[in-house]
């Protein structure tokens, strides 16, 4: 077998090897800003290689090392972010677009780069880019913006059905905006639709004259409304500037479908309406203590409305008494990781006749808020956690009958299972406390004496 040649080795005139001409630099992060090391201390490369020109040891990255960098990257994109708001604001638009697209590089899943980026990109007339972008966002998070802004990209890049398609979209999931009439009849031009129709259950889109929502409509003749299959007639019209809109009678959250013809029958732009997901808000709530209930609301799917709660005693015909009907106007601390959300602040005071009452937070349509009704144990003076003693009940109570505590091995009460209905849970706890007491009413030795005359009697059986 022939032996491979060996090419010679890369030697000089004096036979020293050749220095290349890039001299290879080691990186270290000691030159980034923000990064610091933890302990130990740094050591010397000779001190750190395993032997005499070896590799060096690698270090482990401890969570200390992890937050300085996250801290470090944070300032980046807010620094970029600010960059693109100020080119943005004096009027430099290629210096807004760059600074974006170097945020969105940095953090390419958040919301408000997004659109701040496909906003720059429709200013620098790149509506490929910005109709890609939008319509990304779009799918994720359901902005009524970003549906928006793709339509109006669309429109300038000649997709006239895919504008459409964006603001049926957004017409029939969302709640109206005034200032979309410029895009609404475009579009409607654009697609020869015969009109456009749009739901508002307050804000600005709502009803002039206070009448609560509305059915804003933009068609020349008569209009025909069916909700979820049966035809409602139309309320009183109110002119606006280029729409009429329809006061919509009581009920109308219920609504799944509302379909919106004109007189010929043809269905408008943005029918059906699916009125119940407009009007239905997100929120949550909990006790604060037994006089105090906090929590936020804001509605998804119309972001200016105000929202509205019910709070009646839970009952299960939910025909529960009134309590109060809360108008959320003041802005609540920030959502974490939903940065475009406008919840609003719940604080209610229980009154002193409903403590210890099942309280249930509701919208105009009955459903429950995440975390309602609330436990009567929570909204009661005797709730555990809150006696005037230690202000911590005992893990094992004493035996009523001997007056000690019982043995880590022999528990007050069984683990409990968990029902859906409470009902069922009631029901179990009853019968699992029952037992219980039954059971310690003996004493420890006679229940020791009784089990296995219960099993010879089970056996006998």
């Amino acid at each position: 077998m022939a032996r491979r040649a060996r090419l010679p080795a890369q030697t000089g005139t004096a036979g020293a090897p050749v220095t290349p001409a890039v001299p290879v630099e080691r990186v270290s992060l000691d030159r980034y800003p923000g990064y610091r090391r933890s302990a130990p201390e740094r050591a010397e490369p000779e001190a750190q290689a395993d032997g005499p020109g070896g590799p060096p040891r690698r270090r482990r990255v401890s969570e200390a090392d992890r937050r300085a960098w996250q801290e470090w990257q944070q300032g980046r994109i807010e620094d970029a972010f600010a960059d693109g708001q100020r080119a943005q604001a004096e009027g430099r638009a290629l210096d807004a677009l760059s600074a974006f697209e170097r945020a969105h590089r940095l953090s390419p899943d958040d919301p408000v780069l997004m659109f701040a980026l496909g906003l720059a990109r429709s200013l620098c007339d790149d509506h490929a880019g910005c109709l890609a972008l939008m319509e990304r966002l779009g799918g994720r998070v359901d902005m009524r913006e970003a549906w928006v802004t793709a339509a109006s990209a669309a429109l300038a890049l000649g997709l006239n059905q895919r504008a459409g398609r964006h603001v049926e979209r957004l017409l029939s999931t969302h709640g109206f905006d005034p200032s979309l009439s410029d895009i609404l009849g475009r579009v409607m031009e654009a697609t020869g639709r015969v009109g456009w129709c749009a739901l508002s259950g307050g804000g600005p889109g709502g009803d002039p004259g206070g009448g609560g929502a509305v059915l804003n409509v933009l068609c020349a003749g008569p209009v025909q409304m069916i909700a979820d299959g049966v035809a409602i007639p139309p309320g009183p019209p109110r002119r606006r500037a280029l729409w009429r809109s329809h006061v919509l009678p009581e009920g109308w959250e219920r609504w799944e479908a509302l379909e919106v013809r004109d007189g010929a029958g043809t269905p408008l732009l943005g029918s059906p309406i699916a009125a119940s997901r407009i009007a239905r808000p997100a929120g949550f709530v909990e006790a604060a203590g037994p006089r105090h209930i906090r929590g936020w609301a804001w509605h998804p799917a119309d972001r200016d409305r105000t929202p509205q709660i019910l709070v009646r005693v839970a009952s299960d015909r939910g025909d529960g008494e009134l309590v109060a009907r809360l108008e959320l106007d003041e802005a609540a601390d920030p959502l974490p990781g939903n940065a475009l959300a406008r919840p609003r602040r719940i604080d209610f005071a229980v009154p002193r006749r409903l403590r210890g009452a099942r309280l249930d937070f509701t919208d105009a349509a009955g459903q429950s808020l995440f975390g309602s009704p609330l436990d009567p144990l929570l909204l009661s003076e005797s709730a555990p956690g809150r006696s005037r003693g230690r202000g911590r009940p005992p893990c094992r109570p004493p035996c009523r009958r001997h007056g000690r505590r019982h043995r880590r091995g022999d528990p007050r009460l069984p683990p409990l299972p968990a029902h859906a209905g409470l009902h069922r849970q009631r029901g179990c706890v009853a019968a699992t406390v029952g037992r219980s007491r039954r059971a310690h009413r003996g004493g420890r030795g006679q229940l020791a004496r009784c089990r296995p005359a219960g099993r010879a009697r089970r056996a006998g059986r």
